[in-house]
């Protein structure tokens, strides 16, 4: 189990960044 919730959070982490960084380039 807390390896699932680790592997959730890194996923929605990434999901996170990889969101923000598309927002980025496009006001770029």
């Amino acid at each position: 189990m807390v390896r699932n919730s680790e592997w959730y959070y890194t996923s929605t982490c990434r999901e996170s960044l990889r969101a923000l960084q598309d927002g980025l380039a496009q006001l770029a």
